[in-house]
């Protein structure tokens, strides 16, 4: 990519350097007339006037013919005409070119057209004072609608026919035409008076140093190379160009000049070219008024480069931005430049902005802008579309921003046919701070990069909804890389988020779609929420994702405004692998991370995370992955968890209709984790102002209240409505808080204030503060110090009209001694409770009561639930300390795990298994564990687990299975101090406990009390290695013993254990030591260690059968094998002889060799009855059998004999005998 983009910008650079810059010196001659239209003759000068009279006249138009027309830079051309000309057309016909270093000037209102087929030079000095447009061109003529012309290089000799009409055309010849310069320094400038056009059209245009101004008109440049006819439209003095396609087209340069149409309105800027260098060049089009600014259009039909330099088309009044774009049919090219359509403080909408390239579009540096600050319009929309490549980078910004209240931002497109890169910390930015939306963030090519600290961002922070962010691509989203910022580094992110006081529906939404997604280098894909509006959701749709190096997918809520948190979805149709962590993190980078995404909890693992963090009160978002094989490995976790109020989000893998095919979850501090964390949450206190409702009561029965929880009450506003009025409102005060009360800018003009205690008895009163004016005589309690109430608690606050006072049924309770000194209980039924009110009040108005130090306390709200995970898959493998955990360690409930396999799950290793448990210190409830395989293996320290270590009931574990396998595995849902919960396993074939594995329920220790949950296993069959010490408990230490019920057909190598057994076994009374792990047997108890009477049932049902009845002993032989076998040597010491009983079909020649295929299994049958005829058999006589020898005797005669055995002889039985092999014979040779 690096390469193929080196060779773009060289071949830029080529083109670049082949335009020329001329320096020609202007030396102008004289002006003189070629005798055409009338005299021959030389101007005389230096103020060279041209007078009508020189020309023809044909209606409105003044025609006038030159042989030479060139001033110095101390000379003027002054056209002269009646009141009815309207334009003056010139031609200059000597085929020179004409050098202008001094002024022009007509009359007012007229236009004025320069055309000079050999080319125009405008020196440092040159001016215009053109009271309507002016055109200059190297046209060989201009095209008038009756077929006529004004030619400068055809018929010469001749008088020309002239036409009344406007010129509707520029004809231009086969012959190269020549170029328009403008060789300036410093202030050079040509400049049209407001309203009007300035119209260059060459031949090759070269624009250096130079200022062209039309405020509130037109500028046009256009670069012509061949043979066509150019169209004019001129309407009074809106003169205007239009190019046909056909045509060939010359370069257009500027190198450090202006081109500037800015006033109350304008109407645009065009550049025509075949290339077009701006090089620290500026393009202005502004708006400082009620009149639209005008648009820029850039068209070439080669490339398009600026290099430093500057578009813009900016409102500063309430009309709207100008729309700017940029076309090439080669490409486009930004070093260090940008454009913009904003409005900063005008009242229209931004412009848009539109590069369109058929090759490819680089930004390097520079960026484009589309805001809008603080006016009420819009943002515009900003687009590139590229044949070829789109390249943005080295610290490139794309801003499309409405930040006040009533505006929205534009859209961004990129599009591109090859690929789009953006990369080394540059930023793509859509954001509202207003009523309106976020504009939509949309790339569409083959491939998508976004490199080295880059960013895309959408971001709502007021009503309105925030930006999509949408990525398609037909290859591959690669997001990566890191750029040093500072002492850290910062990561790649795409980023749509609403925040601060954002009360919009909801923030915008990441969506991509391509075939191979890459997510590494701590890159983040980021739609949280920090406002009331919900965040937004993740979607990743691809034929493979890949997220690795510490990289993430955050969708998380923050803050009390209660958004809730978006959903990440990933939907992939080969292969989803998330894996390993951020080499680069470490403590500083995590405050930079928290900075940057909304003080999210960065964690160095890869992985996707959906969070509710510290304070927060909306839930969690839910994540859901479907793919054919999943795997998550080296560190790599998938998380949903609330740390404030909210419930956590749900975790989906696969789905019913879709199960994964294969699941993977490989290494420590790896897994899927749903986990609540808070206890409780407190809010910050609110400020605010009580009104009175209705009428507050007068007594304390009837007294309106003053809220106290989640509010800090600054003010109570009501008003006195009758003669005889008076309120009173129930307060708290601290006894360490001081407290003080005033009526503040009070319309009620004499105002009283009264204090009593919870049981109506008065503290303090106060008739007018010592700080009342002369005419307001307001209330202050009290004036000068405020009080500390002597006890915390309820008190009663009334307000009252001069002269009202309270009374007891004593009489009154106060007595004023001075109108401005507080007065104690010191009436005549101070020690009395408040009964009443006397006194003829004489105002009715409104007041409002400033207080301080009434107590306010914190919400608080209780922690949120975990959430739930759900898998649908045909095998599923947690292995080498992978987990899938949902947890509490608050006051929220555990979320449950659900796993629906079609084939199996194994889980494999220390640590490694599936969890819902409640940590120490937790009241929430643990969640439950729901597994459904065909067969389940749980191995080498591997578990499943429902544990609660808190105060909260643990969960209850349901499998069902096929066959369930556990080697040094374990199934528990063990509690410390609650009751324990309950395990289920329903097994259509096979419980095999193998190597110390365990299923326990067990409940409590030595320091806290608990009692255990039951067991209830349903199988076939129970296979348990008697000395392996596999156990099934339902223990509690000092609760009661749960129950463990078994039907099984059949139970083999497991014991049940009463307590009194374990006592005598294990030789012990201690609760302590009162434990079956500590026999080397495989057992089943559900006991009280401490209380024999707090005992649980071990239950077993299996089929009342006793397997050994009707079983019959058969014989170790079935034959004997001595009267079939010869047991003499083979011939020469060959292989003994054998024999073999294969019983009946189907079984292996050996019992140790697997059956073969080929053997048969036949069934027993019945033969029916028929007609059989019975033959007899015939005996035959056997023949005598000859005999081996196997020994020799001495007969009667003292002779040796040899005999097959030797009578009543024990020689055949003797070791010698025995120890013999026909192996000890050595063969003949």
């Amino acid at each position: 990519m690096a390469k193929n983009w080196l060779v773009l910008v060289s071949r830029v650079l080529a083109i670049a350097i082949a335009f020329i810059y001329p320096s020609t010196k202007v030396c102008a001659q004289n002006i003189t007339l070629d005798g055409s239209l009338g005299t021959r003759e030389t101007l005389t000068g230096p103020n060279y006037t041209i007078p009508q009279s020189a020309g023809q006249t044909v209606g409105n138009n003044l025609f006038h013919s030159f042989g030479k027309f060139n001033l110095n830079s101390n000379e003027a051309a002054i056209f002269q005409n009646a009141d009815n000309i309207r334009n003056i057309l010139s031609r200059v016909t000597s085929g020179s070119q004409s050098l202008i270093d001094g002024l022009i000037r007509t009359q007012s209102g007229v236009n004025l057209f320069l055309i000079n087929p050999s080319g125009i030079i405008f020196g440092k000095n040159a001016r215009l004072d053109v009271g309507g447009s002016f055109v200059a061109s190297t046209a060989n003529s201009l095209k008038f609608p009756d077929n006529l012309e004004f030619s400068a290089t055809n018929n010469l000799q001749q008088p020309p026919l002239l036409s009344i009409n406007v010129p509707i055309g520029l004809q231009y010849g086969k012959q190269q035409p020549g170029e328009i310069t403008l060789q300036g320094q410093g202030n050079s400038e040509l400049r049209v008076t407001p309203g009007n056009s300035l119209i260059l059209a060459g031949g090759k245009i070269n624009v250096n140093q130079f200022k062209l101004f039309a405020p509130g008109g037109k500028i046009e440049l256009a670069g012509i190379a061949g043979d066509g006819i150019v169209d004019l439209q001129v309407n009074s003095n809106d003169v205007d160009l239009s190019l046909p396609q056909k045509i060939g087209q010359a370069d257009v340069t500027l190198k450090n000049s202006t081109l500037d149409i800015t006033a109350d309105s304008g109407r645009g800027i065009k550049i025509n070219a075949r290339n077009l260098d701006l090089s620290n060049s500026n393009i202005s089009s502004q708006t400082q008024g009620k009149g639209d600014a005008g648009s820029v259009l850039l068209q070439t039909v080669g490339s398009i480069f600026l290099r430093n330099s500057s578009i813009s088309s900016v409102t500063y009044g309430q009309g709207n931005s100008g729309n700017i774009s940029l076309t090439a049919k080669g490409a486009i090219f930004f070093d260090t430049s940008s454009i913009s359509t904003s409005t900063p403080s005008g009242l229209g909408d931004a412009g848009k902005i539109s590069l369109q390239a058929n090759g490819s579009i680089a930004f390097v540096g520079g960026g484009i802008f589309s805001d809008v600050a603080y006016g009420r319009g819009s943002g515009g929309s900003i687009s590139l579309v590229a044949g070829d490549s789109i390249l943005v980078t080295q610290g490139v910004t794309f801003d499309s921003e409405a930040i006040s209240d009533r505006s929205g931002a534009g859209n961004i497109l990129f599009q591109a046919g090859n690929s789009v890169v953006i990369s080394d910390n540059s930023r793509i930015y859509s954001t509202t701070g207003g009523k309106g939306d976020a504009g939509r963030i949309n790339l569409q090519a083959r491939s998508f990069s976004l490199l080295n600290g880059s960013e895309l961002v959408s971001t709502t922070s007021n009503e309105g909804k925030g930006g999509d962010i949408e990525i398609n691509t037909t290859d591959a989203v690669n997001i990566s890389g890191l750029y040093p910022d500072g002492s850290l580094l910062k990561y790649s992110s795409i980023r749509s988020n609403a925040i601060a006081d954002a009360t919009a529906k909801k923030a915008g939404d990441i969506k991509i779609t391509t075939q191979t997604f890459q997510l590494s280098d701590a890159a983040v894909l980021n739609a949280g929420t920090s406002s009331s509006a919900r965040g937004g959701d993740i979607t990743i749709n691809s034929r493979t994702v890949e997220i690795t190096g510490g990289a993430k997918l955050l969708t998380s809520t923050f803050g009390f405004n209660g958004g809730n948190a978006g959903n990440i979805t990933i939907n992939a149709s080969e292969k989803i692998a998330i894996l390993g962590s951020d080499r680069n993190y470490f403590p500083q980078q995590q405050a930079r991370q928290s900075y940057l995404y909304f003080n999210d909890q960065i964690s160095p693992a890869s992985g996707l995370f959906s969070n509710t963090t510290p304070g927060s009160n909306g839930n969690g978002g839910r994540i859901s992955l479907q793919t054919p094989t999943l795997l998550l490995a080296n560190g790599a976790t998938v998380v949903t968890s609330t740390i404030g109020s909210g419930k956590a989000g749900d975790i989906y893998l696969g789905s019913p209709d879709e199960p994964i095919k294969q699941i993977t979850i490989s290494g420590a501090n790896t897994g899927f984790f749903a986990n609540t964390q808070a206890s409780s949450i407190t809010l910050p206190l609110k400020f605010i102002t009580v009104n009175e409702i209705g009428e507050a009561g007068q007594l304390p029965s009837t007294a309106q209240k003053i809220p106290t929880i989640g509010t800090f009450v600054e003010k109570i506003s009501g008003s006195l409505d009758s003669s005889n009025d008076v309120d009173l409102y129930q307060i708290e005060l601290e006894g360490n808080q001081t407290f003080s009360a005033e009526t503040f800018v009070s319309n009620v003009r004499d105002t009283r204030l009264f204090l009593f205690d919870s049981n109506g008895i008065g503290v303090y009163a106060n008739d007018d503060t010592i700080f009342s004016s002369f005419d307001s005589y307001q209330s202050s309690l009290p004036p000068k110090h405020p009080l500390t109430p002597k006890n915390p608690g309820t008190y009663y606050l009334a307000i009252t009209q001069y002269p009202i006072t309270a009374v007891s049924n004593g009489g009154e309770v106060f007595s004023f001694l001075t109108p401005t000194e507080i007065s104690g209980a010191t009436g005549k039924g101070g020690s009395l409770p408040l009964s009443g009110w006397i006194g003829d009040g004489f105002e009715q108005d409104k007041y409002t009561i400033l207080l301080r130090g009434l107590t306010a306390r914190p919400q608080i709200l209780p922690g949120g639930d975990g959430g739930n995970i759900t898998v649908h898959a045909a095998s599923l493998i947690v292995k080498d300390s992978a987990q899938l955990t949902t947890s509490t360690s608050g006051n929220g409930k555990a979320g449950n795990i659900t796993i629906n396999a079609v084939d199996s799950i194994n889980l494999l290793g220390s640590s490694s298994g599936v969890y819902a448990n409640t940590t120490p210190g937790s009241s929430g409830n643990g969640g439950n564990i729901i597994i459904d395989p065909k067969n389940m293996i749980i191995r080498d320290g591997a578990k499943i687990a429902v544990d609660s270590q808190g105060e909260g009931i643990g969960g209850n574990i349901e499998l069902a299975a096929g066959i369930l396998t556990l080697n040094n595995g374990t199934i528990s849902a063990e509690t410390r101090s609650s009751t324990g919960g309950n395990i289920t396993l329903n097994l259509q074939d096979l419980l095999l406990l193998r190597n110390g594995s365990k299923i326990s329920t067990t409940a409590g220790n030595n320091q806290f009390a608990g009692n255990s949950g039951n067991i209830n296993i349903n199988s076939k069959f129970i296979v348990a290695v008697p000395n392996e010490n596999s156990d099934i408990s339902a223990n509690a230490f000092t609760g009661t013993g749960g129950k463990v019920t078994i039907n099984a057909t059949g139970i083999y190598g497991i014991t049940p254990r009463s307590r009194e057994e374990l006592v005598k076994l294990l030789g012990t009374n201690k609760p302590q030591d009162l434990d079956p792990a500590k026999l080397f047997t495989s057992d089943i108890t559900a006991i009280s260690q401490t209380s024999p009477i707090l005992n649980g049932d071990v239950i077993l049902n299996t089929p009342d059968l006793d397997p050994t009845r009707g079983l019959t002993v058969l014989p170790t032989n079935l034959v004997d094998v001595s009267k079939q076998i010869a047991q003499g040597c083979t011939p020469k010491g060959k292989i003994a002889s054998h024999f073999t009983s294969t019983g009946r079909g189907g079984l292996p020649l050996n019992p140790d060799e697997p059956l073969r295929g080929r053997a048969v299994m036949t069934n027993w049958v019945t033969l029916g009855e028929g007609n059989q005829q019975i033959r007899e058999i015939t005996n035959k006589s056997t023949p005598e059998t000859i005999i081996e020898a196997q020994s020799w005797v001495i007969n009667s005669d003292g002779k040796v004999e040899l005999v097959a055995y030797v009578p009543g002889s024990t020689f055949n039985n003797s070791s010698l005998l025995s120890n013999l092999s026909c192996n000890a014979f050595p063969s003949s040779q």
